[in-house]
């Protein structure tokens, strides 16, 4: 009864791999959130000229 307790090993892989694939999700969307506030910022930094985004930038301020 051995091989019993060797099969789980391998029925487990695919786990793992769809565990690795949800962690690259995860590391993918978080860095695309970043990346997107941070250009947000820019954006909003290069717009100060305008009333909306220096309304933003001192409420960012305060």
């Amino acid at each position: 009864w051995k091989i019993h307790t060797t099969i789980p090993s391998y029925t487990s892989w695919p786990d793992i791999r769809g565990l690795v694939r949800k962690i690259k999700r995860s590391v993918f969307v978080s860095a695309f959130l970043y990346f997107g506030i941070v250009s947000l910022m820019h954006f909003i930094k290069n717009k100060e000229e305008s009333n909306i985004a220096g309304v933003f930038a001192n409420r960012f301020q305060m």
